[in-house]
């Protein structure tokens, strides 16, 4: 029996954002123009040895992603404040309890070489009276070096001061001091010199750009900052990243999966420097291809306590992921609208709630999946959900940014205009 989920789609989004980005210079996971009838058969019991996962011990234990705050979790609300207000709230509210999540998990990943390695890709599509299959080969390179810019001079900010929200309570504090404290608490000592230095002057934006809105952004913070941090925030200290004359909302997330989300995509505002790029390195960190795993029953038990629908008896028709022109497929390989059990809506509070993977993510399975950029099958009683990154996806993928330095030799300079394309960094 076929069952309708998201089949080899994620071996074209996953590798074609890993591989083919360096060939084509395309910021997207997936074309959107492209119809897949999203179908594929139930699994085996059993996979070869070339199939099965391996956990791996991650270099970046204790790092987790900053998420969103409670604005950017109710889908009833959001688009209304950021169409308003452009992106004014923190999106950091929630990353404790996600951390939490994070951390409980079993980190597995796909063996993966560091070499160049020719990738087979097969798609499947579906016409009412054939079914085709087609093979496509791509090959790994490179990503294209980019020149390393002068870099600007940290500046002299005497007396500059931050707002922000940390565990619930509203502070204003020296600049230098909150932006390590942050800082420490996004990246460990592990990470990069150019990756700390790209992550301060997102950390110093991001707060700057909300002070000026009127909002202390919820973040998270580490007392204990090691010498190195304070070194590579001393070295770009006071240096923000504008847009247009005004400090951008440099927002970021622990990894992508292969290409970013944008912030239309997310919370329905469309942000220039705020669009879909690739992130070539994304699949070797911990959040790359993580299985998650759930019972037919756990899974019965959140849908119907969440959204109020009463799931039939075939689990196989639970989740169908709508074809990309229909919105299913984002252009970042993000999960759009789907169904769950046929219905693309469930009501909350008198109102109806359109079912997309961050739907499904956030509000429905409440942060137990890294990411909306996921595939999903069923064998054996259990639902299979293998995501890839871990967050909302939008802005600088921060193990991407530690990646792009050590594999690439990004200066946080070019890191920061990968992740932000058109901003300006002074």
């Amino acid at each position: 029996m076929k069952i309708r989920f998201l089949p080899s789609f994620y071996a074209v989004v996953s590798a074609a954002a890993v591989y083919a980005f360096a060939l084509s210079g395309i910021g997207n996971a997936a074309d959107p123009k492209q119809a897949y009838n999203y179908t594929i058969t139930k699994q085996s019991e059993t996979q070869t040895s070339s199939e099965k996962r391996t956990t791996k011990t991650s270099p970046y234990e204790g790092f987790a992603e900053s998420s969103y705050s409670s604005l950017w979790t109710s889908s009833a609300s959001s688009n209304d404040y950021l169409q308003a207000n452009l992106l004014k709230s923190s999106f950091a509210a929630n990353n404790q309890a996600e951390k939490e999540e994070s951390e409980t998990q079993t980190q597995t990943t796909t063996a993966a070489t560091t070499t160049s390695q020719t990738t087979v890709l097969t798609t499947t599509t579906t016409t009412p009276a054939t079914t085709t299959t087609t093979i496509q080969t791509t090959t790994q390179t490179s990503p294209p070096q980019t020149q390393a810019e002068t870099e600007p001079a940290p500046k002299n900010l005497d007396g500059d001061t931050v707002g922000y929200t940390y565990n619930g309570s509203r502070y204003e504090e020296n600049s230098f001091d909150a932006v390590c404290k942050i800082v420490a608490a996004e990246m460990n000592e592990s990470f990069e010199t150019e990756a700390l230095k790209a992550q301060a002057v997102a950390v110093y934006s991001y707060l700057k750009y909300n002070n000026e809105n009127g909002v202390f952004p919820s973040v998270s913070m580490k007392s204990n900052v090691p010498s190195k941090i304070k070194n590579a925030v001393s070295g770009v200290y006071g240096l923000a990243a504008y847009y247009n004359g005004d400090y951008a909302q440099t927002v970021y997330c622990s990894s992508t999966g292969g290409s970013t989300n944008s912030a239309k995509n997310v919370w329905g505002s469309d942000v220039p420097y705020l669009k879909s790029v690739p992130s070539e390195y994304d699949m070797y960190d911990r959040y790359y291809g993580v299985q998650k795993v759930f019972s037919e029953d756990e899974v019965r038990s959140i849908i119907e306590s969440t959204t109020g629908l009463e799931l039939s008896s075939n689990p196989e028709n639970w989740f169908t992921i709508l074809p990309a022109e229909q919105g299913g497929i984002l252009d970042s390989g993000y999960i759009g609208k789907m169904l769950i059990d046929g219905n693309s809506y469930y009501m909350k509070n008198g109102n109806k709630v359109a079912i997309t993977g961050r739907v499904l993510r956030e509000n429905i399975f409440a942060f137990r999946l890294n990411s909306a950029k996921f595939n999903v099958s069923y064998s054996g009683g259990q639902f299979i959900f293998t995501t890839y990154g871990c967050g909302h996806g939008v802005g600088m993928s921060q193990l991407g940014a530690n990646l792009y330095a050590q594999k690439a030799g990004y200066n946080y300079l070019q890191i920061l205009n990968h992740y932000y394309p058109g901003v300006t960094i002074q």
